[in-house]
């Protein structure tokens, strides 16, 4: 009905201006031998009020979209998942080349750390993350407020699946992760990531449950045993299957009589000489520097 009356309107006001230049035109419609220019606005500068009253009544509702509804609906780039490195860590082929990607506004137990034993509820983070991302394609969305990279280099993003859901805020609202603000620096999606938290802890969800961590994931994941004792269980215990290797100085990674500027733990983490844990690396692949190390597979420390 709205665009019969739009139709109308504009006939309306072409009449009108047609009658105000020559009246006469509508002295048949009208009857009248005299009409007026008077006469002529009076009559179509009523029926157009009318008419754009009834298009008002008539036109369907506009639904305004709230924006994280059309955020959803653009289209973003996806890139395939090359690994998951643990919950919040994950590496993809960004354009043919290799990136990791340290997710925004989530922290989840440690796993993979050679420093610490694996964290209270690190094995379902991590393996929640494999089973949503491994083999898949994902969206990569940058938060100006955040930076572009971190100080390992790794890209900050959020990780959006597919479907359009986004992977950081759902590992917070099953209790997979905890809600994580960097150096104290707000990020674009942290009231709705710290809703979700609350959410999760609320119904006692994942780490939040009682049964499993009651929030608390510094302490280590445990073995229970049958008298019933609890034994921490070491990282490099649960993620690292393979054979211990042993410093081999006629490495072609290293220079004739040098002592290696960076270890590559079982682990798969570069320490370069004069760090801490450089020392504390016994079994490790020696490199010369740490692009090298970095280009062989390896990976900084968190």
């Amino acid at each position: 009905m709205a665009d019969l009356f739009g139709f109308l309107f504009i006939i309306d006001i072409f009449s009108l201006i047609l009658g105000v230049i020559k009246p006469s035109i509508f002295q048949k419609i009208f009857k009248s031998k005299i009409l007026t220019r008077k006469f002529i606005l009076k009559i179509f500068g009523i029926s157009a009020i009318v008419l754009l009253i009834l298009i008002g009544i008539f036109a369907e509702p506009v639904v305004k979209q709230d924006n994280q509804e059309a955020e959803s609906n653009i289209k973003l780039k996806l890139y395939p998942v090359t690994q998951v490195v643990d919950g919040d860590t994950i590496k993809v082929n960004l354009d043919g080349q290799s990136e990791t990607i340290r997710l925004i506004g989530i922290d989840t137990p440690e796993t993979v750390d050679p420093r610490k034993v694996v964290q209270c509820f690190g094995l379902e983070a991590s393996n929640k993350a494999k089973e949503l991302l491994s083999g898949k394609q994902v969206g990569l969305e940058a938060d100006s407020t955040q930076g572009e990279r971190d100080k390992y280099n790794r890209l900050l993003r959020y990780v959006i699946l597919e479907d359009g859901t986004s992977f950081n805020k759902l590992m917070i609202a099953e209790g997979y992760a905890h809600e994580y603000t960097y150096q104290s620096n707000p990020y674009i999606y942290q009231t709705d990531f710290k809703a979700a938290e609350n959410n999760a802890r609320a119904q006692g969800l994942g780490l939040w449950n009682v049964n499993a961590c009651n929030g608390d994931t510094v302490q280590a994941a445990s073995d229970l045993k049958s008298e019933g004792t609890v034994v921490p269980v070491p990282a490099s215990n649960v993620v690292d299957t393979r054979q211990e290797q042993t410093i081999n100085l006629a490495s072609p990674n290293l220079e004739d009589g040098l002592t290696p500027q960076v270890k590559k733990s079982t682990n798969d983490i570069c320490h370069e000489k004069g760090t801490t844990y450089y020392t504390r690396t016994k079994n490790f692949e020696p490199f010369n520097s740490i692009d090298e190390c970095l280009a062989s597979g390896g990976r900084l420390p968190k």
